[in-house]
């Protein structure tokens, strides 16, 4: 383990192959896959999937001790990061909350992951009295409209 530990993942199947250790090679042989499956997913939706993956057979398989684990953790929160501010330019900021979240998860220091959740739940904070302005606004303009008052089930007029 003391290859995989220092960053030898194919060092360390190939000596666990070597001393027959079938379970231990197994183990290497999916975290290989599964981190070059990772790797070439970058230019694919399927990035977070694969190192999500890697990431847990490497804290199988090292428990915490390996040199994989801060490089895995590093590209899921810029992942997670990325995806976040893509669905704040798309406009769902609740979807991009929680992706900033599982970003600063992986890497609490992450400063655009900080930037962008400060800024989305700043937004998501104002949303609730930019909504009561515009049904106070169609209500003042529409009187006799369907839009029913703050705490009432009935609309208007009935």
């Amino acid at each position: 383990m003391a290859r995989y530990e220092e960053g030898h993942a194919d060092a360390a199947l190939a000596v666990a192959r070597e001393a027959n250790l079938t379970s231990l090679a197994g183990d290497l042989e999916r975290f290989v896959q599964a981190l070059e499956a990772a790797r070439a997913a970058l230019k694919n939706a399927d990035a977070i999937r694969h190192f999500t993956e890697a990431l847990a057979m490497d804290d199988r398989l090292s428990q915490g001790w390996g040199s994989y684990g801060p490089e895995i953790r590093g590209e899921l929160a810029a992942l997670h990061a990325a995806e976040g501010t893509q669905l704040v330019k798309q406009g769902q900021l609740g979807k991009a909350k929680a992706a900033l979240k599982m970003a600063l998860k992986y890497q609490p220091d992450h400063a655009m992951a900080l930037a962008q959740l400060r800024r989305v739940s700043e937004e998501l904070s104002a949303e609730g009295p930019k909504e009561k302005q515009a049904a106070d606004a169609v209500r003042a303009a529409f009187p006799d409209s369907l839009v029913p008052e703050q705490g009432s089930q009935k609309p208007q007029g009935q």
